[in-house]
Order: C-alpha cells, then sequence, then structure tokens
C-alpha cells in the first residue's frame, strides 16, 4: 500500500505480530534430526492429550476406547480413533460443552453442509506464527503488502446491513493489515484485466490465494503483457489450494514472472506444510505445530500439538497425500502435491460396466481448457457425472462438440452417456456462499437445463 507506515506498525501496535511472525523460521529452515522431531512431537502429544482429557468429548472417547494417558512412540496413534467430521458432529453438544459457540470456525462448504469447530483465544498465536515460519522463511514478513484470492460472502449474515456491515469490517481489517483482497471468480476479461491493473496500481509484495483463480489470472496477465508494461511483478505467488498441479505452478510463474509457493492447510488447522523458499515441492511440514501421518490409503490424519482450546486428534482431514519424507512413528515431515479432496473424487462406469475413480480437476479440465471457458463445476449422480459450465456468449453447439470430442479422447474407456454437459450462467454457490468444484445434486435444478451427453 503506497504510504503504509509498514516500519512504524511493526515498532508499535503491530510489533508482538510482527515478532511472532519471525520467531519460527529457523525451525522451518532447519529443522533438527527426524528422530529429534519425533521425540519433541511426542511431548507436544502428551501435553495436547493432556488438556483434551479435560474436554467432555476427548473424555467419552478415551473411555470408550480405554485409551492411555500418554504414548511413547508416534506409531501408537495407529490404534487411535479416528476422528472425522461425521464423528464430531455425532457428539456436537459434547463438542461445544463447556465453549464458546460464538467462537468457532466453519468448514465444509464444499458438502453444502457447513460444520463449526470451537475456537479458542489461545488458538490465534502458534496458527499465526506456523503460517509465517515458512514465509518469513522465504524473506517476507508481517505487514508487507500482499493481495488475497479468496471468496467474499457474507457467510451466515443475510440481511442488507449485515453483509453491508461485513464488508466494511474486511475493509478495515485490509487497510490495517496492508492488504487488498479481490474476487476469486471474475467472470469475463474485462474483469480480469481490471484486476490486473489493480494489482499494477496497489503493487502488492505477494500474491496469495486458490490455484484456480490465480492460474486464470496468470493466464490473462499472459496475453495482455499488462504487469510486464507497467513494470510489476511480485515477489512471490502462494498457492493455497488442496491441489496444486506442475501445469498449475508453470502457468502461474510464466504468467506473473514469479517463483510460485504451494501452501497446505485448512480453516479449521491451519497451515499444515509449505515450501521452501527456492522450490514448491516437496513442502515441509510444520512440524513443531502439527503431526501429520497418513493411513495406508494415503488419508491425511493431523494432530494439533501446539496450544490450543479445542484440539484435533488423529483428525481425518479429508485429502489424499504422498509422503516424499517421513520420520520415526510414520511422522510426515516432507510431502509431494496433495491430491485433493476425497469429495472431489468421482466413480464412473466404463464400457463394462466396471467402476473406476477420477479425480474431479481432471474430469474438469478436459472441458476447461477450450477456449472462452469462464469457470467449471461438477455435479456428481450415481453412475455419471454434469459437468456445468459457464462461457457467456459460447456458440454452445459449437462448444458442446469440441467437449464431446476432448472428453472422449481423454476417457475413452467410459460409458456411454455416463458424462453430460450443461451451460449456466454463473458458478453456484455452496450454503455458505463459497464456489467450488463440486456441487450437490439437491443444489441444482437440473431440469431447468439443458443438459446432453457428452460421450
Amino acid at each position: 500500500m503506497s504510504g503504509y507506515p509498514k516500519t512504524l506498525v511493526r515498532n508499535t501496535v503491530g510489533a508482538g505480530r510482527y515478532r511472532r511472525g519471525r520467531q519460527d523460521k529457523d525451525l522451518f529452515l532447519h529443522p533438527p534430526s527426524p528422530e529429534e522431531i519425533a521425540r519433541r512431537q511426542i511431548e507436544g502429544f502428551n501435553r495436547t492429550w493432556a488438556h483434551a482429557l479435560m474436554l467432555p468429548f476427548y473424555q467419552k472417547i478415551a473411555a470408550e476406547r480405554d485409551l492411555p494417558t500418554a504414548i511413547t512412540g508416534l506409531d501408537e496413534l495407529d490404534a487411535w480413533p479416528v476422528i472425522t467430521k461425521d464423528v464430531l458432529r455425532a457428539h456436537e453438544e459434547l463438542l461445544w460443552d463447556g465453549m464458546d459457540r460464538s467462537r468457532a470456525y466453519t468448514t465444509s462448504g464444499s458438502t453444502s453442509t457447513p460444520f463449526s469447530f470451537p475456537a479458542d483465544d489461545r488458538d490465534f498465536a502458534p496458527r499465526y506464527s506456523a503460517m509465517w515460519s515458512y514465509r518469513a522463511a522465504a524473506g517476507l514478513a508481517p505487514f508487507d503488502g500482499f493481495a488475497a484470492f479468496h471468496d467474499i460472502h457474507p457467510g451466515s449474515v443475510t440481511s442488507r446491513v449485515g453483509i453491508q456491515a461485513n464488508l466494511l469490517k474486511q475493509r478495515l481489517k485490509d487497510t490495517l493489515n496492508n492488504s487488498w483482497m479481490f474476487e476469486p471468480l471474475p467472470t469475463d476479461e474485462s474483469e480480469l484485466d481490471e484486476q490486473l491493473l489493480r494489482l499494477t496500481r496497489k503493487r502488492p509484495e505477494y500474491l496469495v490465494g486458490r490455484t484456480y483463480s490465480l492460474n486464470r489470472l496468470a493466464r490473462r496477465a499472459h496475453e495482455t503483457g499488462i504487469l510486464r508494461k507497467a513494470d510489476y511483478t511480485p515477489r512471490y505467488t502462494i498457492l493455497t489450494s488442496e491441489r496444486i498441479t506442475e501445469e498449475d505452478v508453470r502457468i502461474v510463474a510464466e504468467g506473473f514472472d514469479t517463483q510460485v509457493l504451494s501452501e497446505y492447510g485448512s480453516v479449521e488447522l491451519g497451515v499444515i506444510a509449505a515450501s521452501l523458499p527456492d522450490q514448491t515441492w516437496p513442502m515441509r511440514v510444520i512440524w513443531h505445530y502439527t503431526i501429520l501421518r497418513a493411513d495406508p490409503e494415503g488419508n491425511a490424519l493431523v494432530t494439533t500439538i501446539a496450544e490450543r482450546g479445542f484440539p484435533l486428534i488423529n483428525y481425518q482431514l479429508g485429502d489424499t497425500i504422498e509422503p516424499e519424507l517421513t520420520g520415526p512413528g510414520g511422522t510426515v515431515l516432507e510431502l509431494g502435491p496433495v491430491k485433493g479432496r476425497l469429495v472431489d473424487i468421482l466413480t464412473l462406469p466404463d464400457s463394462d460396466d466396471v467402476h473406476h475413480t477420477y479425480e474431479g480437476w481432471s474430469l474438469a479440465e478436459a472441458v476447461l481448457e477450450l477456449p472462452d471457458v469462464h469457470a467449471v463445476q461438477l455435479v456428481e449422480h450415481e453412475d455419471s457425472v454434469t459437468i456445468l459450465v459457464v462461457a457467456p456468449g459460447i456458440d454452445e453447439r459449437r462448444y458442446r462438440r469440441r467437449a464431446a470430442e476432448s472428453v472422449q479422447s481423454t476417457y475413452p474407456e467410459l460409458k456411454e452417456g455416463s458424462v453430460q454437459l450443461a451451460l449456466i450462467d454463473e458458478m453456484i454457490p455452496s450454503t455458505r456462499g463459497k464456489k467450488l468444484l463440486m456441487v450437490p445434486e439437491h443444489n441444482v435444478d437440473l431440469d431447468s437445463l439443458n443438459v446432453a451427453s457428452l460421450n
């Protein structure tokens, strides 16, 4: 932000955040041996578990499974019950017993069934330090100017006054933090160009947001040269989606002429792993705040070991991961690209009625790469999927023909009629207003759309 008193803020009202944001960069850059990491994580787990045993939810879990009061090795967590959102929903009264319901992390818009986790004042400091441990390692610091490409929506607020109040709070937060929020899914090229022009005016030091948003903007930046002509290049672009591909990194790096970092985490947990300064992968786990492990199917299991009002222990996040370096007891120290939410995995039949799994993004990309397509969403049915495409002004007949050719050449094995397509005017939001890849069937009136088979 032009004229933002960064040094003054860091030395006065923001001194605590500035100090906290730089305190753990050496632990991230220069971790101890895997054996020492495991030892410290065991100590952290036992502290966390002692606190958890004072909470009604974990008291019930411990009594039902006859769990010990401490562990001596991380592999002992193999016998620990896996905590999922469904388990938490089934014990919601215990979950909130003694907690403030007005403080929460609300997630799971991807299933259109939001779920809230208890939040607490104790949570902020470790979450903030975890996020900044890798950013500080890259040479960034709190109150550096940044542009964030995230969903801007009113959440549970429905009144006009409430929505305006939330937007006003966001603008105030942006002013204090030296940041700017950008709409993550502009609808046409003119809006993309306006975002690029806004970047040249604000000139943030780094960009952060979901892969899909920054991928589209980077493509447009490459096509128009708007950033290049204004002699503006962000120091870093941080991709925060669950699924980031090599192609995403290439497009973003070329479009913004920038170093790309990847960040893996979630609303309820904060940052779990992130890139080292000079590479996108492998990501290094923020091991001093989180124990990350994988079950035999590759599902991510997370245990928080930093101070937290309501810890999450052996929590199944819903992603599939590929560990690249593990330590004693299976603790994951480095991991490659995350495969994405389990709810983004489709099951479709082939011509012999044998069912196979497919990544939702891979199927979406078969039609997303065609010209003039602005956005894609998927609606899964029992034995088929409908691809919803936002492409204003497109020649529908010609596009359907090209989309059919793309799907059939990419997935020739799929059963006839298992992939359908419909054009829509704008993306369909989830219950909380987020625009996500997977759309629950009950959120879409397919009877009102012109749905046609692609194969």
